[in-house]
């Protein structure tokens, strides 16, 4: 098949759609068989039993992504995003200040979303596990911020982000932002997930590479699980907290467009007008039609069944 076929199903909105059904639909086969199989260990070693289960997910990610990955391997504009000389230096600077300004700025929105919406929290958590425990803070910083911080920015940042990447910067940021937010199943993230997913497009969509989405991503998860070994409490909540994090997440916003400029988002439409057809069709959010709608009622549903 040759290079425009290629990029033409690549670009395709049902298959975009259809991509993430796929990967909706074998992250939650995955991860109920695995809570199946794993279910005795609930009781008896629970850490273990939140390890398993936290790999299906990267275990999902992996495989639909290496079936991706394989099929548009020759996609010059999808390759341009994991080449490591292809962003700026600064970008990486930025990506820590996002992770920062996001975790100390806006990490009271979980609770607060919670607590308004009377979501009661689970009985435990996988940090609950990491306290002063060497291996267990080892394995959950492979598990819970290495892995998730590789695929789900490969899949919602790398293949799912470009290939809407023809369309205007404010529905394509919505679109990554709202399926990034919907992905975690919970409500209780839906607010903050949704603001940092679509942060994390705009690094990748200015900034012209994936990497500096991959290192912010890490760094919130693994601040997380860090200060809960060390046994530091931060209280998100504090006025002095949320005044520095959003003035620390204002900052690396501000950076983000001084930095790049317009350079990358003209290469990128330069690189993307070359694979439109005749037509000049615009992608929209036809995205959701009617896949993305599908996958995004799935993720709502099971939203719904782990509240009840």
């Amino acid at each position: 098949m040759g290079d425009y076929k290629k990029n033409q199903i690549e670009n395709s909105p049902s298959n975009v759609g259809l991509l993430y059904v796929i990967m909706i639909a074998s992250s939650l086969i995955l991860s109920v068989s695995c809570g199946f199989i794993t279910q005795p260990l609930a009781k008896t070693n629970g850490f273990l039993y939140y390890l398993i289960n936290g790999l299906s997910s990267s275990i999902s990610l992996f495989a639909v992504l290496s079936v991706y990955f394989n099929f548009v391997k020759k996609c010059t504009p999808f390759k341009r995003l994991f080449s490591l000389n292809k962003t700026n230096p600064l970008n990486y600077v930025i990506a820590f200040l996002i992770a920062g300004g996001m975790m100390f700025g806006l990490g009271f929105i979980n609770g607060l979303f919670a607590d308004l919406f009377n979501i009661p929290a689970p009985e435990t958590t996988i940090t609950d596990f990491v306290h002063g425990n060497a291996l267990a803070y080892v394995l959950s910083v492979i598990v819970f911020a290495l892995l998730p911080a590789v695929f789900e920015e490969c899949f919602f940042r790398g293949a799912i982000a470009n290939a809407i990447d023809n369309e205007k910067i404010v529905p394509a940021t919505i679109t990554v932002a709202l399926i990034f937010a919907l992905y975690h199943f919970s409500f209780t993230q839906l607010i903050y997930q949704a603001i940092y997913g679509a942060i994390l497009y705009l690094l990748v969509k200015k900034g012209g590479s994936i990497f500096p989405c991959m290192i912010a991503h890490f760094l919130n998860n693994f601040t997380i699980l860090t200060l809960e070994f060390i046994g530091v409490e931060i209280n998100l909540y504090s006025p002095w907290c949320i005044c520095f994090g959003i003035l620390s997440l204002a900052i690396s916003i501000a950076l983000l467009f001084i930095v790049n400029g317009k350079k990358n988002s003209e290469k990128v439409s330069t690189e993307k007008d070359s694979k439109k057809d005749t037509k000049g069709e615009k992608q929209g959010l036809k995205f959701w039609v009617p896949y993305g709608i599908l996958g995004a009622l799935v993720c709502i549903a099971v939203a719904i069944l782990g509240v009840i």
